[in-house]
C-alpha cells in the first residue's frame, strides 16, 4: 500500500491538488483472491492518472478499506471535486473498461459516479474470505479439549484415592450429560435452520 500512497503524492505534485489517502482496516492477505492487490493498484492508478489528466481537481480523496456495508467487501474509493463529465456519454477511452474487467476478474464491481461540473467518484470492491468465528472456536476448542479431559481424568484419579467418590461420580456422569445436551442443543439449532 505503500505505493498506492506515493501515486497519491505524485498526483498532488504533477496538479498541485490536495491528495488525501485514508487506509482503513485491511483483511489478511490470504483472505484476498490472488492478484487483488495488484487489480486495486492499477485502478487506483488509472483513476488517478485521469484525475491527473482531465479532472482539474482541488481535492482528491483517496480511501482503502473495509469501509462498505457488507464485512467481506476490501473497497478502493476515490473521490475528486474536479471537471466530472456525463457516464452516460462514456469516456472515449479504455481505462474504464479496463477497470470493469479488472472487478469482474474478481468477482467483484467498480461504481463509477460523476456529474458534469462537481466531481466523480469511482468506488472499486472485491470480496474477501471472512474467517468464521465458529471455525476459530472449534480451533481453540480442539487445543484445549484434550488437556480438560487430561485434568478432569487426573482429578477423578485423585478425588477416587482419596475416598471422594461423589467428586469422581460427578465428573463421570457430567461429561455424557453434557455430550447429551449438546447433541440436543444442536439438533434443534438444526431443525431451526
Amino acid at each position: 500500500m505503500e505505493a498506492l500512497k506515493k501515486q497519491c503524492e505524485a498526483l498532488g505534485h504533477r496538479t498541485g491538488a490536495k491528495v488525501e489517502f485514508k487506509l482503513g482496516e485491511l483483511p489478511a492477505n490470504d483472505t484476498l483472491a490472488p492478484g487483488a492487490h495488484q487489480a486495486i493498484f492499477r485502478v487506483a492508478q488509472e483513476a488517478l492518472a485521469n484525475i491527473g489528466r482531465h479532472a482539474r481537481a482541488g481535492i482528491v480523496t483517496v480511501s482503502l478499506g473495509a469501509f462498505s456495508r457488507r464485512v467481506d467487501l476490501l473497497e478502493l474509493r476515490i473521490e475528486d471535486d474536479g471537471a466530472g463529465f456525463d457516464v452516460r456519454r462514456g469516456s472515449g477511452g479504455m481505462g474504464i473498461g479496463n477497470m470493469r474487467a479488472r472487478a469482474a476478474e474478481l468477482k467483484g464491481w467498480l461504481d463509477l459516479t460523476s456529474t458534469p461540473g462537481a466531481g466523480t467518484t469511482v468506488a472499486f470492491s472485491v470480496p474477501y474470505a471472512v474467517k468464521s468465528q465458529l471455525w476459530i472456536g472449534w480451533k481453540i476448542f480442539a487445543v484445549l479439549a484434550p488437556i480438560m479431559v487430561i485434568t478432569i481424568i487426573q482429578d477423578c484419579i485423585n478425588e477416587f484415592s482419596k475416598g471422594n467418590y461423589f467428586h469422581a461420580l460427578f465428573w463421570v456422569l457430567a461429561i455424557p450429560l453434557g455430550i447429551v445436551k449438546y447433541r440436543k442443543t444442536r439438533a434443534a439449532r438444526a431443525k431451526t435452520t
